[in-house]
């Protein structure tokens, strides 16, 4: 099983789509940052959490989501999570109550705030999906225009596993 958690409306094929609000039809309404009804101990090879944890109040529910992704997922199981990049023009908009920057998540992985639960294999900046998928209509920017595109498309993207 591969989980989608706070999924909004985006739509990723072969994903169980769980989300707070009911007008995004999520598969299963629920708060990620609390163990979801009806979703095993284990159950999920992949987790993913697309722009979600900026958008929550603090590490209580950062932890939370933490955990409930390390509840989900079955040994050797991988999870990425996406949010924006602090470059971002898009960092504090559409609801954003924070920035979590590379640096937050290094130091979540340095110091084991994941309590040997999961592991973060990896932190990268990297370009939005859609930023790709504009890049082959408009070919390859001049470099002004490609500083702008950075700005607008750019995230913070961390995967990793349970050990």
């Amino acid at each position: 099983m591969k989980i989608d958690l706070g999924c909004g409306k985006k739509m990723y094929e072969g994903f169980t789509r769980v989300d707070l609000y009911h007008g995004n039809y999520p598969d299963i309404v629920a708060d990620i940052s609390q163990p979801i009804p009806g979703l095993a101990d284990g159950c999920a090879e992949h987790v993913i959490c697309h722009h979600v944890l900026e958008h929550l109040p603090g590490i209580d529910q950062w932890r939370g989501v933490m955990m409930e992704i390390a509840r989900l997922l079955q040994p050797k199981g991988t999870f990425e999570i996406r949010v924006p990049h602090p470059s971002c023009d898009d960092a504090m908009i559409h609801g954003h109550i924070h920035v979590l920057t590379p640096l937050f998540w290094m130091n979540m992985r340095d110091q084991n705030w994941l309590d040997s639960k999961l592991f973060i294999d990896n932190i990268e900046e990297v370009f939005h999906p859609q930023f790709l998928k504009d890049r082959e209509v408009i070919g390859n920017p001049p470099e002004a225009l490609y500083r702008y595109l950075r700005n607008v498309y750019f995230e913070t993207c961390v995967t990793g596993h349970k050990p």
